[in-house]
């Protein structure tokens, strides 16, 4: 599955977390609402490792054990 089919997948769910917000009988306050939404995803790297400053600080830190990890091994 691809980065893109992930985000297809990821909006077309939004679309109906949209379709089920409450009070968004005019689309612009759901549009609002999903913006908010898709910005609380992407921030948590919902999107399995994809998106969002976290994950790439995850990602940071487990390659940085690996190396110190290693460098222990070989001295």
């Amino acid at each position: 599955m691809s980065l893109n089919e992930k985000k297809v997948a990821v909006m077309q769910g939004t679309l109906n977390i949209i379709r089920r917000i409450p009070n968004a009988d005019d689309m612009a306050k759901a549009e609002q609402k999903y913006r908010e939404i898709e910005t609380i995803v992407m921030n948590h790297g919902l999107l399995n490792k994809t998106g969002g400053k976290r994950s790439l600080r995850k990602k940071r830190t487990l390659r940085k054990k690996r190396a110190a990890r290693k460098t222990r091994r070989h001295q």
